[in-house]
């Protein structure tokens, strides 16, 4: 039997082409529900963090009968003893051993007082637990303010309230703290009306004064206070160094993913505009409330529901949904 000298080898170029562009409509079709799937495993990962802090939290006020403080000892710069309230949890999320090289409140960020270990090494110190993975910003803060580049950065900060503007540096000696309306006058930078702020514990000078926050005092109920939100170092050079006080607190008075009127973030520096929360998550953010849960809010909340909720004695309902 003689083989069809005419019989075909081969794809013609037509189709060829149809091949491939069915081809590339599959992969049209597959990449958003592949990318679907991606963000959805970051945000539960996300959410597995801010519990793990959580947890972290409640075990510290069990130990301690008060919330971590933050220390400001008025100092910006690498020669801070100023240590966050993430620095003083790190024993409750299985980093003990980092915590024991800072030993915070003694030696200062860039030289700890441990002389196993340098500050360069301490400040470069990645803690997976602190980083959302939708967070596209470098583990080494690329901007980080106050001396800090090329430290490793925190997605995560503490919520200091409703309230948001400055001028109360330093603290009066009276140690008054200022409570304002939602979004109104008032220091939330230092002395917010939330859960965290930076002039929780001062550690030098004269005034001593401190403002302890226990359980007790969210009377609004630890499920309906917003505790620990995301942030990220790509929206906010003040989103940085996990171990400073100036780096690891936000402010709910400004809006979640705040922009500006053309839709487009506000400038990495601009701290007056994104001292806050910002998330890479598609339409909102997840924070951590004061039992431990943790909640996804939307980019839409109203902005006086969300203001509310970041306020620990405001006798307001919670309505983020």
């Amino acid at each position: 039997m003689h083989r069809n000298r005419y019989s075909r080898k081969g794809f013609t170029l037509i189709e060829l082409l149809v091949v491939i562009a069915i081809i590339a409509i599959l992969i049209g079709l597959l990449l958003p529900a592949v990318q679907k799937v991606r963000e959805a495993a970051n945000r539960s990962k996300c959410t597995n963090n801010l519990k793990q802090l959580g947890v972290a939290l409640h075990a510290y006020h069990d130990a301690n009968d008060a919330l971590p403080r933050t220390m400001h000892d008025g100092v910006y710069a690498t020669n801070s003893q100023g240590w966050s309230w993430i620095a003083q949890t790190l024993p409750y999320f299985e980093q003990d051993n980092i915590h024991r090289l800072a030993n915070p409140g003694s030696g200062t960020l860039a030289a700890p007082m441990n002389s196993t270990v340098s500050g360069a090494v301490l400040l470069t110190y990645v803690i997976k637990t602190l980083k959302c993975p939708s967070d596209v910003s470098p583990d080494l803060g690329a901007s980080v303010a106050n001396g800090f580049t090329g430290a490793a950065v925190t997605s995560y900060k503490g919520v200091t309230g409703s309230n948001w503007q400055w001028g109360q540096d330093p603290l009066p000696p009276n140690g008054t703290l200022i409570i304002t309306n939602p979004g109104g006058t008032g220091d939330g930078l230092n002395l917010g009306n939330g859960t965290f702020d930076r002039y929780m514990k001062l550690v030098t000078g004269t005034n001593t004064a401190e403002n302890v926050v226990r359980f007790a005092s969210i009377t609004d109920g630890l499920s309906n206070t917003l505790v620990v939100g995301e942030s990220s170092n790509r929206i906010s050079q003040h989103t940085g160094y996990w171990g400073h006080f100036n780096h690891t607190t936000g402010t709910c008075a400004l809006p979640l993913n705040y922009k500006q009127t053309n839709g487009q973030p506000w400038t990495i520096g601009d701290w007056g505009n994104n001292y806050s929360f910002h998330s890479y998550h598609t339409g909102g953010a997840n924070f951590c409330m004061g039992d431990g849960s943790v909640r996804f809010v939307r980019d839409s909340v109203d902005i006086n529901a969300y203001r509310a909720a970041a306020t620990i004695a405001g006798g307001e309902t919670l309505t983020l949904d």
